[in-house]
């Protein structure tokens, strides 16, 4: 009877042996797929940081280029009466015109969309194109808008228009309240 006992107490002890192991072994199991995602979050944000870092490098060589500068310049000094005069000088018939506004405009309408979709830091974009980019929609917005209306076409470069409010945004959110005045002659950076 002493054997019995003692060989059921004892089978009764690996059992529940038994179960523990299983619980420690379930819950370490747990615990490494847990730190094995934290590790695969914290490597793809990683890489989604490169990623964004070498998109902004990008945007910095294309936008910095002479060429691009010269060409905003350009535009930024362009002036006209109305949306008819805005026509007549630099869309009809001017393909020149034409390539240089169309080159800029889809600049700043890619980077609209980099930040919509969270692909560049906007704290970043501000910083480097953020005034840029204000004050060529302030300037050729209307245009746009009313592009928009005679063509039927409203969503025309609407994350350029995205893009500037959000920096328009941030320069609020920042304290900068004075008036954002790209006036003067450009090419000098001095005023009329």
């Amino acid at each position: 009877m002493v054997e019995q006992v003692t060989f059921q107490t004892i089978f009764q002890f690996l059992q529940t042996l038994g179960i523990l192991v299983g619980v420690f072994y379930y819950i370490m199991t747990i615990r490494t797929n847990q730190r094995n995602q934290e590790i695969a979050q914290k490597n793809q944000d990683l890489q989604l940081e490169t990623r964004s870092l070498q998109l902004f490098m990008q945007l910095y060589q294309e936008m910095s280029s002479p060429e691009m500068l010269k060409t905003w310049i350009e535009i930024m000094n362009w002036e006209w009466d109305d949306y008819d005069d805005f026509t007549r000088k630099y869309v009809d018939n001017n393909q020149e015109a034409y390539a240089k506004r169309v080159s800029v405009f889809r600049r700043f309408n890619t980077m609209g969309i980099f930040l919509r979709d969270t692909r560049i830091d906007p704290e970043l974009l501000y910083d480097y194109v953020g005034t840029s980019v204000i004050g060529t929609w302030d300037k050729f917005g209307p245009i746009i808008k009313e592009n928009r209306l005679r063509i039927d076409r409203p969503e025309l470069l609407q994350w350029f228009e995205y893009l500037a409010d959000e920096m328009k945004k941030m320069r609020k959110d920042r304290g900068i309240t004075s008036p954002l005045i790209l006036t003067g002659n450009i090419k000098t950076g001095t005023d009329d």
